[in-house]
């Protein structure tokens, strides 16, 4: 039975991999200023504010990029998820991400992506028909 026991630890302690959690107080919302030594990107609404800035100004950039080839502008924002993404900065430039884009922060974004997406299907319906008929 001891033996069953430690060989099912041994398994569980060779297959499962290390990761670094990050405790973060939710209390830490608002900075007091950067006047005041403090570093804006360690709480959450500016850091989430210079989240959205990024995110924005890469997706109409490539938007820019891309509309001479009659691109739409979703491609863009695919596009720009995937260049802000692990498979591109998070590979190629990690002090970055690790700055702008760390590890707590993207219960955040997840969370208000979802509250994007929920209310383009309240807001515009089900269907994408109906919206490219009232665009032409």
């Amino acid at each position: 039975m001891a033996q069953a026991s430690e060989m099912n630890n041994s398994v569980l302690n060779s297959t499962t991999p290390s990761v670094e959690l990050e405790c973060f107080s939710p209390y830490m919302i608002i900075t007091n200023g950067i006047w005041l030594d403090d570093d804006p990107l360690r709480y959450s609404l500016p850091l989430f504010l210079i989240q959205l800035l990024i995110i924005t100004l890469t997706s109409r950039t490539l938007n820019a990029i891309l509309k001479p080839f009659g691109q739409p502008m979703v491609l863009a924002e695919i596009l720009a998820g995937m260049l802000l993404g692990p498979s591109f900065v998070g590979k190629f430039f990690q002090g970055f991400q690790a700055h702008f884009f760390p590890p707590r922060s993207i219960s955040i974004l997840s969370s208000m992506g979802e509250v994007r997406r929920r209310s383009e299907i309240f807001f515009f319906g089900d269907s994408g028909e109906e919206i490219q008929l009232l665009i032409d």
